[in-house]
């Protein structure tokens, strides 16, 4: 049984943020139809050539391959129609899609969407059951409501996370590409489908909204609320001088660092001490209690760095692993990928793409034990399913045909 199936999604988005909210549904058996212009939302392209030195300026993400990884992980199990709305018959469509549908998902600025008169109060009055969810940059209020948002300025830089990752003399941290957006997107789905829920029992549609700022505001809820009670800024942490030493992460001989994650410490302090081979050190007056360690982090930091760089990590984390120590790898996405607790879980799917044959994407990670989350298809062809979607509404193949000659469809 699939969870969303019969559930109809109307998406008019591009990038990652919005899409991916309607990738999450899709996973969940909804039907998606993406609507695209002519051109296709840019995603499908924005990839350097692999002939290219230097990625292009144009270009969001760098990538060594003519597969457009992007556009098919974010887009998923949909269907793709071209439309364009800017025409009276591409907008005739779009209400006549409208009004079969259960969803419709956005991330065009209100303004745009008046002028396409595809707004919440248009789409209401000609589906008044129509989940209408909006996703922004800077949230639907205020005077920037209206100001392009993206991942790395909405949500990593204004949404509080970029100034305080790294230690206290480091630099601003890099963004790494879409994480708000993907992290947003999910929740927008969640949103979503709470609108479902209560639609059921109300029978009528509203408008559900998500911006990049608050994804990044409500990541960082913990700093926040400690800034909104205590007026005090949350300290940068540093690995040299942590709060609790065996809260921190060491290289080991092989490179690979190992991260402790134990607390309360005063617990775990003997068992460590055993696993690392310097029971001396459970007693030792400098670090036999929490306040002690606290006092001497700096000094207690620089033994384990030394002990740290005697074994390679496999061997840390076996022994860790043995005396009930509570530790993690720190892994690169090569190795995530491969992780058998990844795979165990089913968070790496595959399906066969008709251009790229068999690919392995990202599924959504939420687990429903009746309902399951499945990736059944690649990213759909631009217009790919303009004949299917359109045929639908009553459309001849030689209505199919005019409409192409006029570019409202491709």
């Amino acid at each position: 049984m699939k969870g969303l199936e019969g559930i109809r999604v109307i998406e008019l988005t591009t990038f990652v943020f919005a899409p991916s909210a309607a990738a999450f549904l899709a996973d969940l058996g909804a039907e998606v139809i993406k609507l695209e212009d002519v051109g296709g939302d840019p995603v499908r392209y924005n990839i350097p050539s692999p002939s290219e030195a230097t990625p292009s300026v144009d270009s969001i993400y760098y990538t060594p391959t003519d597969v457009p990884w992007q556009f098919l992980l974010c887009n998923r199990g949909k269907k793709s129609v071209t439309l364009d709305l800017r025409q009276e018959a591409g907008r005739e469509i779009f209400y006549k899609l409208i009004r079969t549908a259960d969803v419709f998902i956005s991330s065009l600025r209100n303004s745009a969407l008046e002028r396409m008169k595809a707004d919440y109060e248009t789409l209401s009055q000609i589906n008044p059951r129509l989940i209408y969810a909006h996703a922004s940059g800077y949230g639907e209020h205020g005077d920037e409501s209206e100001k392009p948002g993206y991942d790395a300025s909405a949500y990593w830089a204004r949404g509080g996370l970029m100034a305080h990752l790294g230690p206290p003399e480091a630099d601003p941290v890099c963004s790494l590409p879409a994480i708000g957006d993907a992290t947003g997107g999910l929740q927008l789905g969640a949103a979503i489908g709470t609108a479902l829920y209560i639609r059921e029992k109300t029978g009528r549609g509203q408008k559900v909204a998500h911006s990049l700022l608050g994804t990044g505001l409500w990541q960082g809820c913990l700093m926040a609320t400690n800034y909104l009670i205590t007026g005090q800024e949350y300290p940068h942490l540093s690995r040299k001088k942590p709060t609790n030493p065996i809260w921190n992460f060491y290289k080991a001989k092989d490179g690979k660092w190992v991260y402790l994650v134990c607390m309360p410490s005063n617990r775990f302090w003997p068992a460590f001490c055993k696993a690392i081979g310097r029971e001396d050190l459970r007693d030792d007056p400098r670090f036999n209690s929490r306040e002690r360690r606290f006092q001497n982090r700096e000094e207690l930091v620089a033994l384990l760095d030394e002990i740290f760089q005697t074994k390679p990590a496999q061997e840390w984390w076996q022994l860790l692993e043995e005396n009930g120590v509570t530790w993690s790898q720190v892994q690169s996405y090569s190795e995530v990928v491969a992780d058998p607790q990844v795979l165990a879980n089913g968070y790496i799917a595959e399906v066969d793409d008709p251009k790229y044959g068999r690919i392995r994407l990202v599924r959504t990670p939420l687990d429903f034990s009746e309902t399951p989350a499945v990736v059944e298809r690649s990213g759909p062809a631009l217009g790919q399913h303009n004949a299917e979607i359109l045929g639908e509404l009553g459309y001849s193949t030689e209505q199919l045909e005019e409409l192409r000659q006029k570019g409202i469809i491709a």
